[in-house]
Parts: structure tokens; C-alpha cells; sequence
């Protein structure tokens, strides 16, 4: 899991750096356990291939707000 390294030193270079990603990572961690989560629960109420396509539009969305984020941070 280095994304949170990366993303930690990208955004706020080596000030606190520490500090700064003992959060982030938390942030990654509750992310990871309620997104396993949540995917449980939608494949129990649809199907597997549609659960598959709300992650992927998820993802999307997200990753869209990342790099607007980044852009408007410079």
C-alpha cells in the first residue's frame, strides 16, 4: 500500500509527514472495510455483474474528484 505515501508526499511534502500519514492511512483502511462491505451487500441484493458495474462507476467518479482536488491544490 504505498498509494497513501504517494499521495502524502504529493500534496504536502515532508512537513509532519508522519503525522499527516497516520490519518490518511486510517482513511484508506475505513475505506477499505466499509467498501468490502458495501460490495456484500449489493451482490446479495442484485447480482454479481451489476455490483461490479456500481464499484467501477464508484471508482470512476472518485477518481475524477482525486485529480480535480490535485488541480485546484497547486
Amino acid at each position: 500500500m504505498v498509494g497513501p505515501s504517494l499521495l502524502v508526499d504529493a500534496f504536502f511534502g515532508n512537513k509532519e509527514f508522519g503525522t499527516i500519514l497516520g490519518v490518511v492511512k486510517r482513511f484508506f483502511s475505513i475505506g477499505f472495510a466499509v467498501g468490502s462491505s458495501i460490495f456484500g451487500l449489493l451482490v446479495d441484493n442484485i447480482e454479481y455483474g451489476v455490483a461490479w458495474w456500481y464499484v467501477l462507476a464508484f471508482i470512476i467518479v472518485c477518481y475524477r474528484a482525486l485529480i480535480v482536488a490535485s488541480n485546484r491544490y497547486d
